[in-house]
């Protein structure tokens, strides 16, 4: 498994893992060019991105992120980001989506919003 950390603090977060065949963006909280810039310019490699909820520094850039690849979050999620039911595709918690060959198993996490962190096989 290979773990890219692309940013981590309150000023935004993304990280890229893959598995050799599949990569999963996970969080994109950061300009959407300043995420380009960080990965490499390699984002439309990957397969899937998780949110994990609405706030900027995890969500930002999820508009630009939906026109390269699916954006997973939960329904309270899209609606904190106003996104529309054909932008993003809807988790739910412990039930088990497919991004290549990544199985993603939501599971609930405390927040001051809806939150989900995620087990990723």
């Amino acid at each position: 498994m290979e773990i890219q950390v692309l940013a981590s603090s309150s000023a935004g977060n993304a990280y890229i893992i893959g598995d050799g065949v599949t990569k999963i963006l996970i969080e994109c909280g950061l300009p959407f060019r300043e995420l380009q810039k960080r990965s490499g310019f390699t984002l439309s490699e990957c397969s899937a991105c998780l949110i994990s909820h609405s706030h900027g520094d995890h969500a930002k850039s999820w508009k630009e992120v939906r026109n390269i690849m699916p954006v997973f979050m939960l329904y309270d999620t899209a609606r904190e980001l106003g996104a529309e039911w054909y932008q993003y595709r809807q988790i739910n918690y412990l039930n088990s989506y497919r991004a290549g060959t990544f199985n993603i198993v939501p599971i609930p996490a405390k927040h001051d919003v809806s939150c989900a962190a995620y087990i990723i096989i």
